[in-house]
């Protein structure tokens, strides 16, 4: 089985990605360390937020803009990337 190589950005890759990226600045998302990859309309989010409803809210926006077809939600919670493992959620028990 033969790889291909990875397909150079077109010009409409990058349109789409400036779009995107203009749409979440007019509507005050904040994101740290943000990138945004485009693949004939597939759109990958990376990044850090606040909060698990502004990570909900920038991917739904996302899928609005023009042209997107899919999102890949790569977007990471900041404080829940910085707790340790056993204080994410309830505490599992074994059966």
């Amino acid at each position: 089985m033969s790889q291909q190589a990875p397909r150079a950005k077109t010009h409409y890759d990058r349109s789409l990605e400036r779009r995107v990226l203009s749409f979440l600045a007019a509507r005050e998302v904040e994101i740290e360390n943000f990138r945004i990859e485009a693949n004939r309309g597939v759109t990958t989010l990376k990044g850090e937020l606040r909060s698990l409803a502004e990570k909900r809210r920038c991917a739904s926006l996302v899928h609005r803009v023009a042209g997107v077809t899919k999102v890949l939600d790569r977007l990471v919670v900041r404080e829940a990337a910085k707790q340790p493992l056993g204080e994410l959620g309830p505490k599992l028990r074994p059966v």
